[in-house]
């Protein structure tokens, strides 16, 4: 499992990507949350974008943490799988418009809304 080696909170000298959806997380200039983590005997940055952070609860106690923490592969099933669900539907299409996947057809086959039907 990674282990958290330290938390900052620096100002952004470029843009930063989320390692979770693929927006830009973070612009230059900007303060955000630096994650440094060790796992396997590496130690790796993680930064994520604010939308991700909220719904990383619902990721992760929806996943099957198998030691090897939740990434990306994780929040997109857990979007797939809840894209129509009544509670956190519009979190996980949110997801995969952010991450640029394709939303899965709605209930009862009905086509979900497109990406400028939604905003």
């Amino acid at each position: 499992m990674p282990e958290l080696i330290s938390e900052t909170r620096p100002v952004a000298r470029v843009d930063h990507y989320c390692l979770v959806c693929g927006c830009i997380a973070v612009r230059a200039g900007e303060q955000y949350l630096r994650r440094v983590y060790a796992f396997d005997g590496s130690a790796y940055a993680w930064i994520s974008c604010a939308e991700c952070d909220a719904i990383y609860s619902l990721v992760a106690s929806w996943a099957y943490d198998d030691g090897e923490g939740i990434g990306s592969d994780k929040y997109h099933e857990w979007a797939y799988e809840y894209a129509w669900d009544s509670d956190h539907g519009e979190a996980a299409r949110a997801f995969l418009r952010r991450s640029d996947s394709e939303i899965p057809e709605g209930p009862d086959h009905a086509q979900p809304l497109g990406r400028e039907s939604e905003r």
